[in-house]
């Protein structure tokens, strides 16, 4: 039986709930700029972004200058227009970064059921910065090149989408579809870089560190398909899906339309299809959501005879890291 997990940022929130808070990380961004470039980050105003809904026109004006630099030759663009996109794209590295050097470790009970679960049959999807899931997995050799049990597809030649194909071995996946701050350009190859080599900012770097997914909901789709990496991980994230005869939604708030709407069509082909889905929601009691809330989000209108053969388990718990995957 084959399952896809997804992970969202409850799960460190359950570990540091202020270490893992989007404004601490903003702010630990922030921090790292001087007053010059902080009044160009914030577009004029001096204010720090408060969160992803703030940064809809920072990324629109990134992307004007990135095509404007293509005609450098015309000088469309003064010295603030050429260094804007570097500048921005390392506040959005150094939020990243913030999440991602956290020095915790998850509790040994879950990775151990966590590894249970993959070594059963189970794609990881993660949306997180960090490398809690990741160094937990990495250790205990489940992400190890071809020979582990989960696949990334980065390894000594860079990123190939050949790489996640299965010739000689069976595995299933593991996608940041959000990002990680050790995955950087060089030479129009992806590759990622060793922990203790990630860098304290991308600026006036040959490497540029730009697959990193931080903005306004609706513009996370858009991100994704201009990182070949990223947009390939989306890519499988559906695969997987199609794969599975479960879903696990692990500490994931449901707020991302491009997430919701693929779990809606693997679920809306598999009732189809006249087979059974599974769906379990491991969330944080304070969030004070319930299946109602999930059921609008991720299988919305959704026929009724099409709903019957879906079962949604919706789990709230005071500590999510407690919750123990079944078999």
């Amino acid at each position: 039986m084959t399952s896809t997990l997804i992970v969202g940022n409850g799960l460190g929130m359950a570990l540091n709930p202020d270490h893992f808070n989007l404004q601490t990380g903003l702010t630990s961004a922030w921090n790292h700029f001087n007053d010059a470039e902080k009044h160009l980050i914030s577009l004029g105003t001096d204010n720090r972004p408060a969160g992803e809904e703030n940064l809809e026109e920072n990324h629109k004006i990134m992307t004007a200058c990135h095509i404007l630099l293509e005609f450098q030759e015309l000088e469309l663009l003064n010295e603030r227009g050429i260094n804007y996109p570097d500048l921005y794209r390392d506040f959005i590295f150094n939020t990243a970064l913030h999440f991602f050097n956290y020095e915790g470790d998850l509790p040994v009970d879950f990775v151990e059921s966590l590894i249970d679960l993959i070594q059963g049959g189970c794609h990881v999807a993660t949306l997180n910065y960090d490398k809690l899931l990741y160094s937990a997995l990495v250790e205990r050799n489940i992400l190890r090149g071809y020979d582990g049990d989960l696949v990334d597809g980065i390894y000594n030649s860079g990123y190939h989408y050949e790489n996640m194909l299965r010739t000689f071995h069976h595995f299933n996946w593991y996608l940041h579809i959000h990002g990680c701050p050790i995955f950087y350009t060089k030479n129009s190859e992806i590759y990622k870089c060793k922990y203790y080599e990630v860098p304290d900012s991308t600026r006036n770097l040959e490497e540029k560190y730009e697959h990193i997914v931080l903005a306004k909901t609706e513009l996370k789709p858009e991100i994704i398909s201009n990182s070949p990496i990223l947009g390939s991980y989306f890519n499988f994230f559906s695969k997987a899906l199609f794969e599975s005869t479960r879903l696990f939604i692990f500490g994931y708030s449901g707020e991302d339309n491009h997430i919701n709407n693929e779990i809606k069509n693997w679920a809306l082909d598999r009732s189809n299809s006249f087979e059974d889905t599974v769906i379990y929601i491991i969330q944080w009691r304070g969030a004070q959501q319930n299946e109602i809330h999930w059921k609008h989000r991720i299988i919305p209108n959704m026929p009724w005879e099409n709903e019957e053969r879906i079962t949604l388990h919706y789990i709230p718990l005071d500590n999510i890291l407690e919750y123990r995957f079944p078999e």
